[in-house]
């Protein structure tokens, strides 16, 4: 038995090898429920009841079931972004390059974190509200991730290397090893979840 505290109180959750035994939707759902019984508390970011969006970069997402499949996909990629760090999302970002069969920098930063933004409401904080969806509202996060990515589409200048060849030492990224071999990682488990999707 484990106890959690949720505003000052005390809950008590299922055994953690229980959660991680769950598929990830499922655990999700499952410590949503959990923590929907704590007074107060809205999980904005773990619920599924979402409507169906139309999206602008991530457009093969093209039915319900496929964007509640990304929300689930994104919610599980969080613990490994600051989501108001612009050049956090580089691995989402890359995935779905790949997932979508290029390598060519799409560069509409402006729909891809509209995208982010209207996936998980609120999840993004490090915008300016007053600004309509455009360059300004997302400005420190695109400049960010578009230094990022200049880093890491380095083929012929403009493009991410062929995607059985991406992982090799062959190609020089400007990022340190530890940086590269983690964004890899993540970039190939996200890479798995959207071909499982699309």
């Amino acid at each position: 038995m484990h106890l959690i505290t949720i505003n000052g109180k005390k809950y008590i959750a299922e055994a953690v090898s229980k959660l991680n035994a769950m598929s990830f939707g499922d655990a999700i759902r499952e410590m949503s429920d959990l923590l929907s019984t704590a007074d107060g508390y809205d999980p904005p970011l773990l619920s599924t009841n979402h409507p169906y969006i139309s999206l602008q970069f991530l457009t093969a997402f093209n039915t319900l079931e496929k964007q509640v499949a990304l929300r689930d996909v994104i919610n599980a990629f969080l613990p490994y972004v600051n989501e108001n760090v612009g050049l956090d999302w580089l691995p989402l970002y890359i995935a779905y390059t790949f997932a979508r069969g290029k390598q060519y920098l799409f560069k509409d930063y402006v729909a891809f974190f509209t995208d982010i933004d209207a996936l998980l409401p609120g999840l993004l904080t490090n915008v300016n509200e007053a600004m309509k969806p455009s360059y300004n509202k997302y400005k420190s996060l695109i400049k960010s991730l578009s230094e990022e990515c200049g880093r890491w589409y380095v083929y012929n200048g403009t493009n991410l290397p062929p995607s059985n060849e991406w992982t090799i030492s062959l190609y020089q990224y400007h990022v340190d090893d530890d940086r590269r071999k983690n964004v890899q990682v993540q970039v190939l488990s996200l890479l798995k979840s959207f071909r499982n999707i699309l």
